[in-house]
Protein backbone atom coordinates (compact mmCIF):
# COMPACT_ATOMS: atom_id res chain seq x y z
CA UNK A 1 0.00 0.00 0.00
CA UNK A 2 1.48 3.20 -0.55
CA UNK A 3 -0.02 7.34 -0.39
CA UNK A 4 0.63 9.73 -3.09
CA UNK A 5 0.40 13.43 -1.72
CA UNK A 6 0.93 16.60 -3.81
CA UNK A 7 -0.05 20.45 -3.34
CA UNK A 8 -3.22 20.51 -4.29
CA UNK A 9 -5.01 23.03 -6.93
CA UNK A 10 -6.53 25.19 -4.97
CA UNK A 11 -5.32 24.60 -1.43
CA UNK A 12 -3.93 22.06 0.73
CA UNK A 13 -3.19 18.65 -0.69
CA UNK A 14 -4.16 15.90 -2.91
CA UNK A 15 -3.87 12.23 -1.15
CA UNK A 16 -4.43 9.36 -3.21
CA UNK A 17 -3.75 5.92 -1.49
CA UNK A 18 -2.66 2.48 -3.92
CA UNK A 19 -2.66 -1.11 -3.48
CA UNK A 20 0.06 -2.83 -5.21
CA UNK A 21 -0.49 -5.63 -6.82
CA UNK A 22 1.57 -8.52 -8.94
CA UNK A 23 0.75 -6.72 -12.28
CA UNK A 24 -0.61 -3.71 -11.50
CA UNK A 25 -1.67 -1.10 -8.84
CA UNK A 26 -5.35 -0.48 -8.05
CA UNK A 27 -6.27 3.11 -6.54
CA UNK A 28 -8.11 2.27 -3.22
CA UNK A 29 -9.29 5.91 -2.36
CA UNK A 30 -9.03 10.06 -3.44
CA UNK A 31 -8.91 12.67 -1.00
CA UNK A 32 -8.79 16.03 -3.09
CA UNK A 33 -8.02 18.66 -1.45
CA UNK A 34 -7.29 18.07 2.01
CA UNK A 35 -6.49 20.48 4.64
CA UNK A 36 -3.06 20.25 6.31
CA UNK A 37 -3.95 17.89 9.05
CA UNK A 38 -4.56 15.25 6.35
CA UNK A 39 -3.31 12.14 8.06
CA UNK A 40 -6.40 12.39 10.98
CA UNK A 41 -8.90 11.86 7.99
CA UNK A 42 -6.99 9.37 5.11
CA UNK A 43 -6.03 7.09 8.95
CA UNK A 44 -8.90 5.52 9.38
CA UNK A 45 -9.49 4.47 5.28
CA UNK A 46 -5.98 3.05 5.51
CA UNK A 47 -6.83 0.97 8.50
CA UNK A 48 -10.01 -0.72 7.00
CA UNK A 49 -7.57 -1.44 3.89
CA UNK A 50 -5.05 -3.36 5.99
CA UNK A 51 -7.57 -5.38 7.82
CA UNK A 52 -8.62 -6.27 4.38
CA UNK A 53 -5.45 -7.18 3.38
CA UNK A 54 -5.14 -9.39 6.13
CA UNK A 55 -8.28 -11.04 5.83
CA UNK A 56 -6.94 -11.72 1.89
CA UNK A 57 -3.72 -13.32 3.52
CA UNK A 58 -5.60 -15.37 5.78
CA UNK A 59 -8.43 -16.50 3.23
CA UNK A 60 -4.83 -17.53 0.88
CA UNK A 61 -3.56 -19.82 3.36
CA UNK A 62 -6.81 -21.38 4.21
CA UNK A 63 -7.41 -22.15 1.07
CA UNK A 64 -4.33 -23.66 0.08
CA UNK A 65 -4.16 -25.72 2.80
CA UNK A 66 -8.05 -26.77 1.65
CA UNK A 67 -6.65 -27.36 -1.96
CA UNK A 68 -3.18 -29.30 -0.92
Amino acid sequence: MSLLWEPGADSGWDVQAHLGLAKDSVLLASWPSVPDHWPEIVRPTLCEVRGLFSAFRLTKKALTLALS
